[in-house]
């Protein structure tokens, strides 16, 4: 069965594993001052006056495209990589300000939740494809009963993980002045 936790767990780490090094690369491009310029700002005009609820609502749409059999395990990556390359452009903008591995976004409370919500989701992507080509190729049709709970507790389980995630990030993003001053 295509939920066998040695398994399910194994999709969880290849796809953190695929995240991380998806964006850590995209986080290491190189572009013009002007080119990054452009970027953030095109970045920073969409979440003028948002909400902990947009971000919740931002994430969680990526994530659901990541539960797609045949198409989450290239839509998560698509997204790490966009991810990074918005990442290389701040830093660009503000080599005072960000001056560290990209990969300590992801040792924060709200990473970490991003980080397991979307290796939740390219995960069962995984499961799902396999489960589908395996039901193919032997002809049996699994117990939908099964497939349903699965999905409907993991969809529960990255609904949590965002939201809280979500609410976190915002009150990062909203304290960040005061934040980055203490740091100084």
């Amino acid at each position: 069965m295509w939920d066998i936790p040695q398994s399910r767990n194994k999709a969880y780490l290849f796809s953190a594993i695929i995240f991380l090094s998806v964006f850590t690369i995209g986080s290491e491009i190189n572009m013009t001052e002007q080119e990054a310029q452009m970027l953030v700002g095109e970045f920073e005009s969409q979440f003028i006056g948002i909400g902990w609820e947009d971000i919740f609502l931002h994430n969680l749409g990526l994530s659901l495209g990541m539960f797609v059999p045949f198409i989450g395990f290239i839509w998560a990556p698509t997204t790490a990589l966009m991810t990074g390359i918005a990442f290389s452009a701040y830093t660009i903008i503000s080599p005072d300000v960000i001056n560290f591995s990209p990969l300590w976004l992801f040792v924060t409370p709200f990473g970490m939740m991003e980080l397991a919500a979307y290796s939740i989701a390219m995960g069962s992507s995984i499961q799902l494809t396999a489960a589908i080509v395996n039901m193919r190729k032997t002809k049996q049709v699994p117990v939908m009963k099964i497939f349903v709970k699965t999905l409907l507790i993991r969809l529960s389980t990255i609904t949590i993980l965002l939201g809280i995630g979500g609410f976190i990030e915002y009150e990062i993003l909203e304290n960040m002045e005061e934040i980055m001053g203490v740091f100084q």
